[in-house]
């Protein structure tokens, strides 16, 4: 329908009116106080309640408004002569007797237990606590307890009595203390763990006292055969730098009497009597047993009778002998023929004691074992001297052009040269011009050396150097013309330092003495050649004194 206009106040067929806006003006009116009618209560602030007291009707003074139902009566005002605490709330609860919020009443305090929080009387009796209260008061007593030196949360327990047991906990813990550990040998598992461990680190460091020392700190003697057949199963497969270093560090470990002989021949036996199931995967078994046994027949120290029960598990499949065989090539490659087959007779070994009779005879020409076949009735020195341009000849004759083995090498050696001039610088330097020579290949600037003729003539070069201080010099001496006479090709001179270096044939010390020399008679080529093993010495020093730092 229709409306009025704005303002007219009409009213609309619907009911509805259009009201404007009234032109009214408003004003403020100040009150005055005086005609308040206010009436003061007498309320102790301090035990205003905005909630229900206690009781067994716990909802009966809601509508009391927030005094709780009002002021105390008379009776409870003469019982509590003092003020409620209403910062109670922040104090420690002692033990699960008491209020939430509230002391002690042991401590002598005149509220009595239950005296709840920001000054809530407990006339009525007490509230009972909702279980969420109950657990965190425990975990209150549990930290407490803890904290105080109980170790087992206990309710009701007071710092008092946790502290008078604490003096007997310490001297406990102190008498524990004192008691020496019991000594415990190690498991079988153990011991093949701790043997990795020392064999890599060994054989990464080639450092074999090192070695020597952590195996004695092992302390096991009832599983020490462990650590031999933990050692040869572990580098078996291996290179034969591997098999030959650990070899040596049993040797060691036998001379030092670290191990017994019966200790490492039962470890051996443990491996051994399964290689004829593990040649089946592993063609030369039998070669690399013997690099590994070979080094224990090295200088003599360990009886050679040794290798009659070592073998015996094999003399059932007739491989006994085999194995034997295997052994002796492996320490005439390092000693030579007729050192091990002098060893092989003062032995009273005899080839019967591994196979039957009646295959003697083929088994020492098919396996080349006929050094132990000879008598020891030549003299072990030559009676004929020799020449040392004979020896420099026949040394480059063997090592250049025919590349023989070793212990031809050897067996011409310990057949043609007298121990005196073995031991002469004259010899050594024309033993290591030849080794170093044969290991050049190429001419001129594209010369280059192959390490791995360097290492296949290490036990040459060891045995006759054996580490004495001027042989070492001697050594270096001779590599030193070498390369000056090949006008000092690059990068030559430097594998050279570092393969003899790798494979403990020239020591540390023997390097040093070399760069200090001041010998007027060796300075040929001495400037460049120190030019171009700088980086060497700079590395030879930084690993001293990382190794001092540590």
């Amino acid at each position: 329908g229709s409306r009025g206009p704005p303002g007219s106040g009409m009213g609309a067929s619907d009911g509805w009116n259009t009201v404007g806006k009234p032109n009214i003006r408003v004003e403020r009116q100040s009150i005055d106080p005086s005609r308040l009618k206010i009436t003061k209560q007498n309320l102790d602030e301090s035990n205003i309640q905005l909630g229900p007291g206690g009781g067994t009707n716990r909802f009966s003074g809601w509508q009391r408004g927030s005094t709780g139902g009002g002021a105390r009566n008379s009776v409870e005002q003469e019982k509590s002569n003092a003020p409620s605490n209403r910062f109670s709330a922040l104090s420690k609860p002692e033990d699960d007797s008491r209020g939430r919020f509230g002391t002690s009443p042991a401590r002598g305090d005149s509220r009595g237990r239950g005296s709840g929080g920001f000054g809530r009387p407990q006339s009525r009796g007490i509230t009972p606590r909702s279980s969420m209260e109950q657990e965190k008061e425990r975990a209150l007593a549990a930290v407490r307890d803890v904290v105080g030196g109980q170790t087992t949360p206990r309710q009701g327990q007071s710092r008092e009595s946790s502290r008078g047991r604490e003096p007997h906990r310490v001297e406990i813990e102190k008498s524990s203390k004192t008691a020496p550990p019991t000594a415990k040998e190690l498991t079988d598992e153990e011991m093949e763990k701790k043997t990795k461990t020392i064999l890599d680190e060994y054989l990464h460091l080639q450092d074999i006292k090192e070695a020597i020392l952590c195996v004695e700190e092992l302390k096991s003697p009832s599983v020490m055969h462990t650590f031999v057949s933990s050692a040869v199963n572990y580098v078996l497969e291996r290179s034969n730098i591997a098999r030959n270093q650990t070899g040596l560090l049993l040797h060691d470990l036998v001379i030092k009497n670290v191990l017994s002989v019966p200790v490492y021949i039962q470890g051996l036996t443990e491996v051994i009597q399964y290689a004829e199931d593990m040649e089946i995967d592993i063609p030369k078994i039998w070669q690399y047993f013997g690099e590994l046994i070979g080094p224990m027949v090295q200088d003599g120290s360990v009886p050679l009778n040794f290798l009659r029960k070592a073998a015996e598990p094999l003399k059932e499949n007739n491989k006994a002998g085999l194995l034997v065989a295997e052994v002796l090539h492996a320490a005439s490659h390092r000693e030579g023929h007729k050192k091990v087959g002098s060893l092989w007779r003062q032995s009273s070994l005899q080839w019967e004691d591994f196979m039957p009779a009646g295959d003697v005879k083929k088994f020492i020409v098919d396996k080349k074992v006929e050094f132990t076949a000879g008598d020891d009735s030549q003299p072990s020195t030559p009676t004929v001297s020799i020449s040392m341009e004979a020896i420099q000849d026949k040394l480059h004759h063997l090592l250049i052009k025919e590349k023989t083995d070793n212990e031809v090498i050897f067996d011409w050696i310990e057949e043609s040269v007298d121990d005196p001039t073995m031991k002469s610088n004259k010899f050594i330097r024309a033993l290591m011009t030849s080794v170093c020579e044969s290991a050049i290949t190429g001419s001129g600037s594209s010369a280059r050396v192959l390490p791995e003729v360097i290492k296949n003539r290490g036990d040459l070069l060891q045995k006759y150097l054996d580490h004495r201080a001027e042989s070492e010099l001697q050594a270096l001496y001779a590599l030193q013309a070498l390369v000056h006479k090949l006008e000092h090709p690059q990068g030559v001179l430097r594998t050279l330092f570092d393969t003899l270096y790798d494979e403990d044939i020239i020591s540390e010390d023997g390097f040093n003495q070399w760069e200090k020399s001041k010998d007027p008679n060796e300075q040929e080529g001495k400037g460049v050649a120190m030019k171009q093993v700088v980086q060497f010495f700079t590395w030879l020093r930084e690993a001293e004194d990382d190794v001092s730092d540590s």
